[in-house]
């Protein structure tokens, strides 16, 4: 594979996500399907785009925070040396 790689093949393993929340195997392969389609530059609607809304709030009350701590520190500095 790591051959394959280096000469410039695209490798592609079959790993499903399950945020889409599938209920068949249908669900399954539409969502394997769609990762090939979306690596290969095709646009599909075999399953919805990734957006995870947990992963932004966690940033956003990370830079909340580290505002905080940079105001409260005085020194313009979080206090994790950020």
């Amino acid at each position: 594979m790591v051959l394959c790689a280096e000469a410039g093949a695209m490798i592609l393993p079959a790993m499903p996500a399950f945020y889409q929340l599938p209920k068949t195997l249908d669900d399954l392969a539409d969502f394997m399907a769609g990762k090939i389609l979306s690596a290969l530059g095709f646009e599909h609607e075999l399953y919805p785009p990734w957006t995870d809304r947990r992963v932004r709030r966690e940033r956003r009350g990370r830079r909340e925070r580290d505002h905080t701590e940079k105001q409260s520190n005085g020194s313009g500095e979080s206090a994790d040396g950020g």
